[in-house]
Order: structure tokens, then sequence, then C-alpha cells
């Protein structure tokens, strides 16, 4: 046979400089920590095929060290189990267990398939086999076909494992229910979610991988049938976890839950998802499979059959002490009790000290007007709860209203509530007089601590205000520094890799600078006056772009990241890019601080349960999963409370000012939304984020032209004379910089009144203007140049070039005079926004001059 080769193609990873050695064993592959897998190591593999995957590209491989799993683009044609194949690629956290990615394939030979590991359900369940060959013997309690293929559930002692057989109908000629079967594949793990158990499935690769060790039944309900009273002997240990047929009349029905049937010996709890109903006293022909739970009898995976109408079953009258003793567990009762309160489906119920609850279904109770304290005779089956062979708690489970029975109802009048009418009265009438005494006093008295609160309250807000204006000038200064550099450097000659650094220091002083911006709007959110910006935003780019600054601080913790979009959401969105990709980088940036193993998840979907009714509108809905320390069950309201955390210890062990959530929660209710959490201590958390959206226009890439990116150029300004009157060093050099790359003669000035000589004894085209300058402000030197423009008919377009971004500078600016205003940090667009139609307009007068 010709050896075929595939290449598959090769995998994105982050590798080093010198040499590694490449990995030729897949037992090697399994020993990777999962950081060392992360890098991406050579791999070379020569093993047989166990089971191929085409729908998912992927096949399982065993090369006499162990089994392991391999992904790649594509598998190739025709490939089978018991194929050898070449495997060259790297390592891949592709699975629970370390895999690899293949770049090539080449199949060879065919060769038998190695001898299985038998498989125990320790092993199985603890995700120890997880990629490897086994052997597997049990009981079938179900054999279906999905996708084409034959899926049976395999009962191996309490726990179900689901077999996938290649092929539809490939085994359920000779495979019926009840047959135990011995079958060879491989056991497929997915990890378990939120503390859940880990996700055991079987692979086997053909109909000849199984092996029937004892035949099924075709017709269960032609099994013969077996008293109830026998199974909890010692001589129906060897029906456990087969099928059995019990002949009953029926004692309870909840359709589609459970069974509850009696026979002349005992009776039975049957675990059943049929929903034919069945009259309490039908005769049933009931199978299903026999379990142990409690030291009692149960039989899961129950189907039933009625037969006839019988007498309805008589209950035995039994107490409360007696049922809480372990006595009449699932029998059908009659118990006397007081009632101590009412719900709709519910009673809570007391005998002597003892306290159980009443339950019926789909039928509310408190039509029966029943009374805290009404005496009451139940009929219904004893739901007992044991814990270590002890009785814990117990409940009834009532079948109508009828299993109700009123035998007192308390008095409506007794001397002790007429003693509390009486003195109800005399009180109301004693707090009226005092009422209309004292009533003008305090009037007054709050008017005048209203009046004092207000002229606080006032205070306290115009003494936040200009702190949070300060703080603006401040941080913005040196950030117009840090982004100015950034983007002159990203304009120079740089390696790949030196621009992805860079580009992610741009990044993060972008984020840094939105969390600025939000803090500085935190008092316009509380005054409601905060306004979004809708644009058409690309939401998979977003979310790429947004995530990309987080990889290296997850990647050094040894956090996995994943993001998901579904097919359904739109390639584009109208929405406000900052505030949405504001509270992503909350969630996701709590997510990674609280999480110290595992990983972090983004998925963004359509919420259809919340879908809005016009066509052109969607709920968007994000949700991001950790593994980290989650969040109590009654702190999880507080979180997005301002200044809080769930607990005082994280605000010292991980920082943060507890503000992020607040803020997000606001922002979601802005855009329509809302923001919630589901979390456990312990196991992760779960923040859903859901915002109303309107469908966006999608341009088509291909016909719309280049882009304004940096690898193409944008049209060539006029040269300007520029004046740029700024006090900072590092904000000249930017500014200086940014205006030379478009060729314009630039003079410095660093104060208002430089600024003010130099406008008024020399002609330019344009300045621009900081606001908080030494000896003379940029505002008052405004007012002093056109105040002279007024005398020579001139007029120089003066821009705004300041950190004040807070609500109301723009409008003082313009009041002042300006006719622009760009808030640090600039960029070069921003720079060329404003100029470009000054520039034109120098262009014409010269045209015309």
């Amino acid at each position: 046979m010709a050896a075929i080769a595939v290449t598959i193609g090769s995998a994105s990873v982050a590798g080093f400089t010198t040499a590694v050695p490449r990995l030729s064993t897949a037992a090697a592959v399994r020993a990777l920590s999962a950081d060392v897998v992360k890098t991406g190591l050579p791999v070379h593999l020569h093993g047989v095929v166990l089971f191929v995957d085409s729908a998912h590209r992927r096949l399982f491989l065993h090369d006499g060290s162990a089994g392991i799993l391999v992904g790649g683009r594509s598998t190739p044609d025709g490939l089978q189990a018991g194929d050898t194949v070449d495997v060259r690629g790297v390592t891949w956290n592709g699975g629970f267990a370390p895999a690899v990615w293949a770049n090539a394939i080449v199949v060879g030979v065919r060769a038998p398939l190695p001898v299985p590991e038998h498989a125990t359900i320790a092993r199985l369940t603890s995700g120890a086999l997880a990629d490897q060959w086994v052997e597997l013997e049990g009981v079938i309690r179900s054999v279906g076909v999905e996708g084409g293929d034959t899926v049976v559930q395999l009962a191996v002692d309490d726990w179900e494992f689901p077999i996938r057989i290649p092929g539809p109908g490939a085994a359920v000629g000779v495979i019926q229910v009840n047959t135990r079967l011995r079958v060879r594949g491989v056991c497929a793990v997915d990890a378990g979610v939120r503390g859940r158990s880990l996700d055991v499935r079987f692979l086997a690769p053909n109909a000849s991988s199984s092996d029937v060790v004892e035949a099924g039944t075709i017709e269960p309900l032609s099994l013969p049938t077996t008293p109830v009273q026998r199974l909890s002997e010692f001589s129906a240990q060897a029906l456990l976890g087969r099928l059995v047929h019990v002949r009953a009349s029926v004692v309870l029905q909840r359709p589609g839950t459970s069974l509850f049937v009696r026979d002349a010996t005992g009776t039975v709890y049957c675990e059943t998802q049929a929903t034919t109903p069945v009259a309490v006293g039908d005769i049933v022909d009931v199978v299903g499979f026999l379990g142990m739970e409690d030291n009692a009898p149960l039989l899961v995976r129950a189907t039933y059959e009625r037969r006839s109408a019988g007498p309805p079953p008589v209950a035995r009258t039994a107490t409360a002490a007696e049922i809480h003793e372990g006595k009449f567990a699932d029998e059908l009762v009659r118990v006397r009790a007081h009632v101590t309160a009412v719900a709709p489906e519910s009673l809570e119920m007391r005998s002597g000290e003892l306290t159980f609850g009443a339950l019926l279904d789909d039928v509310r109770l408190d039509t029966l007007n029943l009374a805290p304290g009404s005496e009451v005779e139940l009929t219904g089956v004893a739901i007992v709860t044991f814990r270590s062979g002890k009785v814990q708690s117990f409940k009834m489970r009532l079948r109508s209203t009828g299993d109700v029975e009123v035998l007192s109802r308390p008095s409506a009048w007794s001397f002790a509530r007429l003693l509390g009418i009486l003195a109800a009265v005399a009180a109301f009438g004693l707090l009226l007089a005092a009422w209309n005494v004292s009533l003008r006093r305090q009037v007054r008295g709050q008017t005048a601590t209203i009046r004092t609160a207000m002229e606080s309250a006032e205070a306290s807000a115009r003494a936040k205000s200009e702190f949070l204006a300060n703080m603006s000038h401040e941080i913005r200064t040196p950030m117009n520094g840090i982004i100015g550099m950034t983007e002159l450097v990203l304009d120079t000659p740089l390696t790949g890799e030196q621009r992805d650094y860079l580009a992610t220091v741009r990044s993060s002083a972008d984020s840094l600078l939105i969390i600025i911006n939000d803090v500085l709007d935190l008092s316009k959110i509380d005054a409601g006056k905060l306004q979004l910006d809708p644009l058409p935003v690309d939401v998979r780019k977003l979310m790429a772009d947004m995530l990309k600054p987080f990889l290296l601080g997850a990647g050094l913790k040894g956090l996995t990241m994943q993001t998901q979009v579904d097919d359904d959401v739109p390639a584009r969105v109208m929405a406000d890019p900052v505030r949405l990709r504001q509270v992503l980088l909350n969630l996701v940036g709590n997510a990674i601080k609280f999480t110290e193993q595992g990983g972090v998840a983004v998925d963004v979907s359509i919420r259809t349960e919340e879908q809005p009714s016009e066509a052109d509108r969607l709920c968007l809905h994000v949700v991001v999963r950790d593994t980290g320390i989650g969040i109590p069950p009654e702190k999880q309201r507080m979180v997005f409370d301002a200044f809080t955390q769930a607990d005082g210890s994280t605000t010292r062990r991980y920082g943060g000012s507890g503000l992020g959530l607040s803020i997000s929660a606001k922002l979601a209710a802005l855009m329509g939304g809302r923001l919630w959490v589901e979390s456990e201590p312990g196991a992760g958390s779960h923040f859903h984020f859901t915002a109303m959206l309107d469908r966006a226009e999608v341009a088509f890439d291909g016909a719309s032209g280049p882009s304004l990116s940096r690898d193409v150029r944008m049209p060539a300004l006029a040269p300007l004379r520029i004046l740029l009157a700024e006090d900072n060093r590092v904000n000249q050099l930017v500014a200086k910089a940014f205006l030379k790359r478009d060729g314009h003669a630039v003079t410095v000035v660093d104060n208002g009144a430089a600024a003010l000589a130099a406008a008024t004894g020399t002609s330019f085209d344009a300045i621009l203007m900081d606001v908080q300058m030494p000896e003379m402000s940029g505002l008052d030197a405004t007012v002093a140049i056109r105040a002279h423009e007024q005398q020579t008919g001139a007029h120089v377009p003066i821009i705004a070039m300041t950190a004040h971004a807070m609500q109301g500078d723009r409008e003082r600016c313009l009041m002042a005079g300006m006719d622009d205003y760009i808030s640090k940090p600039i960029s070069f667009a921003d720079l060329r926004r404003v100029l470009t139609p000054i520039a034109a307009a120098s262009r014409v007068g010269s045209l015309i001059g």
C-alpha cells in the first residue's frame, strides 16, 4: 500500500529562538504540564489509528506508549481505525489531556489494534484514562441512532456512559436493551463545568469492537413479574442493574418524573420520563432497571403500561414520629398535624417537635382557605431523606386537594386578640394627639435640615467637580506623552515583534485612558447626563482587540483565554464602542484578577428570550466565565455597589476600588440591558451582560477601497504656519513631531503671554492653544487675541488642546473665542481632523490670490 502524505497546516506557536528537542512518544507529550504544552513543542509520532472523528477534524492514535488526541485542519480521506500514521506537529491544549496539533499526517499500512486496558469506574471518572484505548463491560439501558451512528447508554455499577459506534444500525440488530455488553474503544473526556463531574464518553471504532456477553430483551414486558418484596431480598442481588418486571397498582404519579406503585408485598419508587396519565388504583406493568438507594429498591429508566382499573390503595395510619424513625418510607400514609404556614403549592406542618412539608404539584393549596393553627389529616406518600443511614427529614407528597381533610380551624376571636385590638386603638389615639401637637415643629425643623443638606450637597458637588477637573489635567498630561510617543515610534521601521509589543502598549494605554474617562464621567452617570455615541462596531474585531492586552497577564498565571462569537451574531451592530469595550474590560479584567488556575472564557450570542420585537434590533448577550474564587450568594448583589467588593480581604489581596462593576451595571442599563452574576464559592463566576442594539449595514470590504491604516498614506495637507502654545515639554515634542509629519512649520511657546505676543506680532495660519499655562491661561490669551483681531479685521483659527475633559470644558473654550477643541492625549488623526479644513481654506486662498 502506498503511503499518503497530507499536509494539514501549521499552528500559530509562540516559539523560542533556540532549538528544542522533538518529542517522539505519546507518553512524553502526556507527561508535560499545561504551561509547557502551550509553548508548542515539536512532536513526531508513529502509531495506529484508534478512532477517526472526521466531523471535528481529529483522530486518536496509539504509538505503543499511550493513546493521544491528534487535531488538525482536516483528516486524510478514507482514514479508519487500524491504519498506521506518521504524525508531525506541535503540542496542543486541545483536550482534557495534552494533545498534538498535526501539521502533516502520512498514512501507512494496516496494523492490529493494541490490547485495551480494562477500565475501572475510579479511573474513568477521574479522567486518568482520557484518550486511551480501554475495555468496558456493562448493561445497555437504551439503544438509538444519532447523526448516522449507533448510540447506546451503558450502565456500569451506578454510572452510565454513552457509547458511540459509527454507522446507523451497526449494532441495533444484535444489541437490545438489557444486553450485557463488552466494548472496546477510546475514552473521550471533556472538562466538567462549575464543579460538576467530568463528561466521559466512549468512542468505539466499529461494530466489531463490541461483544455480547449476555443477550438482552426484545420485549421487556415479556419478562416474568417479580413481587416488590423480593426486590429487597438477597436473592435479588443478581438482578441489580438488570431489567425487572413488576405488576402493581398506582399509588401516586408525577408525569415525567416518578411513579409510586404497590402490590400485595410492598411499595416501590420508579424513576420515569413517561407522561402517559394513569389514575390512582390503576393496575400497571412497570419495567425498569433495578437499583438501590438508602437500602431500598428503586426502578430507574422505568416504562409502564396500563392493564386495567383497580380500587384506590388504602393508606396506613402513621405518626410523624414513626415516619421520622425511618418507618413507612415511600409508603402511602395518613398523618395528623397542625398547619403553621400556607404557600400556593405547599403546606408547612408541625406535629409535636417535628416540622415537615406537604407538597402538591400544579394545584394551589392556598385555595383551601387554611389558616395557621388548623388541624388537618394528610394522606400521601412519605418521602424520607436519609444521611449516613439516619433520617434527616421527610415530606408528604400529596395527590390532590382531597388528600387534605380539615379536622378543626382556629377561632377567629380570642381574649388575647381582643386585648390586642383595644391596645391598638388606645395607642392610635395617643399617637394622633402627639402628632397634632408636634407637626408644625417637625415641619420647621425638617425644612431647616433639608436646606442645610442641600447647601452641603451643592458644596460637595462643586468640590468633587473641581477635584475631578484637576485630576483630569494631571493624569492626561503624562498619558499624552505615553500615547503620543508610542504612536510616533509605531510610525518608524520596526520588527514584527517590536510592533506587536508597542501595539500592546498603545492598546493598554488606550484602555487606561478609557478607565480614566469613566472615572471622570462618574458624576455625569450619577446625574443621568451621560450620552452614548452609537457607531458601526465589528463585534468580532472588538472582542479580539479587547482580549489582546490580557493575554500576557493570563499566560503568566497559567490561565487559558477563550472567546466564542455565535454565528447568528451580525457582522456589525450600532453601539458605543468605547462604553461597550469598557464594560468588557471590567468583566474580563476582574475574571483574570480573581482566577488563580483554570481559565477565562468570553461567549457572545443573541439572547432570544429578551429579543426585541423590531426586526432591526437585537439583544446582544455576553457571558464572561471564569474558574476563580467565586462569590457567596449573599454577597452577589453588593458587588454592583460603588466602592464595594464581596469581601474586604479580597481588596487587600487583589486590589481594586470596587468601582468597575458599579459603572458597568449603569452603562448596561444605558444600553437598554442589564448586568448580573451567577456564582458559587470555589467554582468560579459567570457574569452576564446584555445590551439592546440596532443592526448596522455591512459594507462590502472588497469594494470599499483601502482603509486609513498605517500602511496607507493619507492625502497630504497644504503646509501651514502653526503656533503651538504648550507649557509641558513632552507634549511639545509629541505635537511638534505630529505636525512636522505633514510638513507644517511650527513655532513653540510655553505660556499664554508668549502666545499673545507671537500671535499679534507674526502671521500664522492656525494656533494650537493649551488651556492651563503659567503667566496667562490659554482662555485669557484667546480673549486678548480676538480683541486684537477686532482692530485688524483678521481671524486666525485657534484650536484648544487641553487635558481638561470634564463636562462644560468644550463650551468654555468656544465661548472664549476658540474655533475647535481636542482633548489630550492627542493623536495624529485628531490633529489632521482639525487642520484639514484650515489647510483646504489656505490652499483655496493661495489659488485665488
